[in-house]
C-alpha cells in the first residue's frame, strides 16, 4: 500500500468536505427556490418584498430537447437533418475549436489565422476516486 502523505490527505479531505457542502447547499437552494415559487403562485404575487429588498419570481416555459447521449437524441438529429434545418440549428462551438487547436487537429494555415484570437487559459479538474468496496465472500463449511 502506498504511503499516505498527511498534507495530501488534509487537502483531499478539505476538497471532499467542500464538495459535500456544495451538494447540500445546492439541495437547500433548490428547495428554497421551490418554496418561493409556491408562495408566489399561491398568493398571485411575482414580486415579494422583505426588509432587505425584494425578489421577483419568474417562471418561463421553454422547450428542451435531448442532450448529447440522451435517449431520442439520434432521432432528433435525423429529423432536423431530413428537414434541411441542420445548418441553422448548429452553433459555433469555441470549446471544440480550442480542443482541436490544442490537439494539433487544425491545418497550420488556419491555426496561424486563429492565433491572434487565442489566449492561454487553465482548467483545473479534480477527479474523486472512491476506494473500491470490499466484496464479502461467503464460503461453505
Amino acid at each position: 500500500m502506498a504511503k499516505i502523505n498527511p498534507e495530501v490527505q488534509a487537502l483531499v479531505d478539505e476538497y471532499l468536505e467542500c464538495l459535500h457542502s456544495k451538494e447540500t447547499f445546492d439541495e437547500k437552494l433548490k428547495a428554497a427556490k421551490q418554496k418561493l415559487l409556491e408562495y408566489s403562485l399561491a398568493n398571485k404575487k411575482k414580486t415579494l418584498y422583505t426588509q432587505t429588498g425584494s425578489v421577483t419570481v419568474s417562471v418561463k416555459k421553454r422547450t428542451a430537447f435531448p442532450k448529447y447521449n440522451q435517449a431520442g437524441r439520434k432521432e432528433l438529429e435525423a429529423a432536423v437533418k431530413a428537414a434541411g434545418y441542420w445548418d441553422k440549428a448548429l452553433s459555433f462551438d469555441v470549446i471544440k475549436l480550442a480542443e482541436a487547436y490544442d490537439d494539433g487537429q487544425l491545418p497550420e494555415k488556419l491555426k496561424s489565422q486563429l492565433a491572434p484570437f487565442s489566449r492561454p487559459d487553465q482548467q483545473i479538474r479534480i477527479f474523486v476516486n472512491e476506494p473500491p468496496v470490499k466484496q464479502a465472500y461467503q464460503t461453505s463449511l
